[in-house]
């Protein structure tokens, strides 16, 4: 058997971010710790779940707490978010606002 052999699945896609390696596994958790923050909400408020809606299901999330979530995203990723990649889309659910962060990650 070859010792170097290691099973695709079993190993999560690491990215690296600032210097530093990023799980797949760990960006949702990242994003919703994001939007915690932003939004003044306790732990537990948003759901770990890719389906839990934001836009319009969050009293706390306006206009000005979007763009709070943008930067946040911008200087915990290094990343660069132009306007015209954002719509309500991008912030429907916590999956989308995910997808939409390892889209920028590449």
């Amino acid at each position: 058997m070859n010792s170097s052999y290691t099973d695709p699945v079993a190993q999560p896609t690491l990215d690296i971010v600032n210097g530093n390696s990023v799980n797949e596994l760990d960006i949702q958790s990242n994003v919703i710790a994001i939007l915690r923050s932003a939004l003044g909400v306790p732990d537990g408020a948003i759901a770990a779940d890719p389906d839990t809606p934001l836009l319009g299901a969050i009293p706390e999330m306006d206009s000005m707490s979007v763009v709070a979530i943008l930067l946040s995203i911008e200087e915990q990723y290094g990343i660069t978010v132009d306007d015209e990649e954002i719509d309500a889309d991008v912030f429907a659910t916590v999956g989308s606002l995910t997808v939409f962060v390892e889209s920028k990650l590449g």
